[in-house]
C-alpha cells in the first residue's frame, strides 16, 4: 500500500500488484505476438519487464466491440485486450479511476512495440 497526497484530497491509496488486464495497440513488430511474449514496461516513471500471459480478445478498429474472443495471435495495427504480468509489483491503476497512472508502453529492442490502459487489476498469485 502507497500512499500519496494529491491537490485538494488528503490520501490516495494506490494498489500495487503484478497482474493487469489491459486494452493494447500493437504500433509495430517484426512478426505475430502470442501470449509468453516478454518486453519491458514503462508505465509513469517506472520501467520493469513483463509477459503478456494471455491474449483475451481482439477489438473491432471501427466499433472497439469484441471481435474474437480468446485469439491465437496479435499483429500490428491489432488492438487487444491481454492479461499482464509483471516481473516486481507495480503501482498502477485502472485508466478510469485514475489515468496518469493506468497509461503505459510496451518497448523491446528499442521500439515501441505498443500502448495501452489498464482495464481491470488482478489479485497477485
Amino acid at each position: 500500500m502507497v500512499l500519496f497526497v494529491r491537490p485538494r484530497v488528503t490520501l490516495f491509496e494506490f494498489k500495487g500488484s503484478n497482474r493487469f488486464d489491459v486494452r493494447l495497440m500493437i504500433l509495430e513488430h517484426k512478426s505475430i505476438i502470442t501470449a509468453g511474449y516478454s518486453a519491458v514496461m514503462h508505465v509513469n516513471a517506472a520501467v520493469v519487464e513483463c509477459s503478456i500471459e494471455k491474449l483475451l480478445a481482439v477489438l473491432d478498429k471501427k466499433t472497439g466491440e469484441i471481435a474474437t474472443k480468446n485469439p491465437r495471435f496479435a499483429k500490428p495495427g491489432m488492438t487487444v485486450i491481454a492479461r499482464i504480468s509483471t516481473a516486481q509489483g507495480v503501482c498502477i491503476e485502472p485508466f478510469k479511476e485514475f489515468a496518469q497512472l493506468g497509461r503505459f508502453m510496451i518497448r523491446d529492442e528499442g521500439a515501441t512495440i505498443g500502448v495501452g490502459v489498464v482495464l481491470k487489476i488482478r489479485d497477485t498469485p
